[in-house]
């Protein structure tokens, strides 16, 4: 992909921008790839309960996911640490690498011949995201006005020591703060980072259902009772769904400084820190729970068949 003024190749220029003339040239490359393996085994645990256990592993890799429906979003929506012009293989906003299935399934109470039950577990690795200035740090014209220069693009230099970046003594300490507490933050210090080379936590969800049939007369009675995400049920704080965008801002630059300054920089991570119960200063992860898939839901049913005369039983 190509960001740039137009040539005399044939091309003629979208104006994106008041008294600018820009255009986004888009040509088929290579190197992108993906790959996965998965594995599954089947059986009985005991005469009344069987089992079903599956697993998958697989990677996804590209230069630009496509994330949104128009070219210019597309390109400012990919964070970048270099030439944006020429960004390097790195894994997609779609890389999920890990996901694990789990299912049981019998009627395990003795005496209870006509009550099954059914329990599945579901857990996978959560989404890939960048840490990225708030503002236009590389000059490539992300982010700019416009909606569809929205966009912050600029992936942050993780400092070794917080107090090395020139900011206010509050950015710093919850830089330092974010710093103690972010492994990812932690890979990169004294680099720039790379993108989606952080990932939002691993999600787990159980499901539970019973179901009972009876028969009364000449009908079949079924009850069934689903429990979506017992373990919220079980516990508020369990069974969250925490999701992220493909970018988070980390900092941004101070405004009101001269422009022949030293370039300051504040926090602009939108959440302030807290004392936790040790009284020390604690920065709140960057990601957000999703909502209702984080919430325990639970439904009933019931199916009645009835049966004509001179049906067997």
């Amino acid at each position: 992909m190509h960001f740039g003024t137009p040539t005399d190749d044939g091309f003629h220029p979208i104006r994106l921008l008041p008294g600018y003339d820009q255009v986004l040239l888009a040509t088929n490359g290579s190197g992108d790839r993906s790959y996965s393996v998965a594995a599954q085994v089947r059986g009985a645990l005991t005469d009344r309960l069987a089992i079903q256990a599956g697993y998958s592993y697989g990677r996804s890799y590209d230069r630009q996911s496509l994330a949104s429906v128009d070219l210019i979003a597309n390109y400012g929506l990919t964070p970048t640490h270099g030439d944006p012009n020429d960004p390097p293989l790195t894994p997609s906003n779609f890389d999920r690498p890990h996901k694990l299935v789990l299912a049981l399934h019998g009627t395990p109470v003795p005496g209870l011949e006509n009550t099954e039950v059914s329990v599945l577990y579901t857990g996978q690795s959560g989404l890939p995201f960048s840490y990225v200035y708030r503002g236009d740090y590389n000059g490539d014209g992300y982010p700019s006005e416009g909606a569809a220069f929205d966009r912050n693009n600029d992936l942050v230099y993780v400092p070794q020591d917080p107090f090395e970046v020139p900011s206010g003594v509050g950015t710093s300490v919850r830089l330092q703060s974010a710093l103690a507490t972010d492994r990812c933050l932690q890979d990169f210090q004294g680099h720039i980072m790379l993108r989606n080379h952080c990932r939002a936590p691993w999600q787990n969800r159980f499901d539970v259902r019973l179901a009972h049939t009876a028969r009364i007369r000449r009908a079949t009675v079924r009850i069934e009772a689903d429990v979506v995400n017992v373990l919220n049920l079980l516990n508020s704080r369990w069974g969250l769904v925490k999701t992220i965008g493909p970018t988070s801002s980390l900092l941004q630059p101070l405004e009101r400084v001269p422009l022949t300054a030293e370039l300051l920089s504040e926090w602009a991570g939108g959440i302030l820190p807290f004392r936790d119960g040790s009284g020390d200063f604690v920065t709140p992860q960057p990601w957000s729970v999703s909502a209702p898939a984080s919430q325990w839901q639970a439904q009933l049913g019931l199916r009645i068949t009835f049966r004509g005369r001179g049906t067997g039983s």
